[in-house]
């Protein structure tokens, strides 16, 4: 790829809240149309094995499954805990940025770790091999800089490439010992529920806060991610 085929215009746009807070923005990135052919082809070819690498409580970007799956679990889940008057809580995990977060080495080993081939991921490793952006504001253009983390938000395959990335995170969620499922009558264990980065743990007693806590810490120092606060 030519260096103009790597750079990305990052433009900002507004969020609820001060407007002035630049915490309030959005970064989007406006990325060549040549890039974004390769990114889609490499996405449609992804998405054809999403189904079976990704667990079934992940709702996005997987074919068959859209983000009211999950609401309609919780609300089930939740009037289950009321009729039972089962002891329960809910924690949303905050994610900091969430893709501009991602290490790009901790996502090169994911996508192996997923059984992807070699081939495939060197392409994706072409991506975000000397890529740089440049900033938008108000008509005026900062100067090009290196990108060495993130998913551009912009790209066709940043939301397939976080939501391998977050699937770490449930794996180990689901392994966690300590962390005890709630078991939904039919059989499922239920431990987190995901769409992208929104992760809503289910907390069926006070032990479980422990392990869970360090689950997420040990993630975040294997990946780079950050967490803002539980909720």
């Amino acid at each position: 790829m030519s260096q103009i085929q790597r750079v990305g215009n990052i433009v900002l746009l507004p969020k609820s809240g001060d407007p002035f807070d630049p915490k309030n923005r959005r970064p989007i990135t406006l990325l060549n149309v040549d890039y974004k052919i390769l990114a889609k082809a490499l996405g449609n070819r992804l998405s054809d094995v999403m189904p079976d690498i990704v667990g079934p409580l992940q709702t996005c970007a997987v074919r068959g499954k859209c983000i009211q799956h999950n609401l309609w679990l919780m609300r089930d889940l939740i009037e289950f805990v009321k009729v039972r008057d089962l002891p329960c809580a809910l924690v949303s995990l905050d994610q900091e940025k969430a893709f501009g977060m991602v290490d790009h080495d901790f996502l090169f080993i994911t996508l192996q770790s997923f059984g992807l081939k070699s081939v495939f991921i060197r392409w994706v490793s072409l991506l975000y091999q000397d890529v740089t952006s440049i900033v938008t504001v108000n008509g005026l253009t900062s100067g090009p800089f290196p990108v060495r983390r993130g998913v551009r938000q912009g790209c066709p395959l940043s939301s397939l490439l976080y939501v391998l990335f977050s699937e770490t995170l449930s794996t180990s969620l689901d392994r966690c010992l300590g962390f005890r499922p709630f078991n939904v009558p039919g059989g499922a264990r239920v431990k987190c529920l995901q769409y992208v980065d929104d992760v809503t743990c289910i907390v069926l007693d006070p032990a479980s806060f422990k392990p869970l806590s360090k689950v997420l810490a040990t993630f975040q120092e294997a990946t780079g991610a950050k967490t803002k606060r539980l909720r």
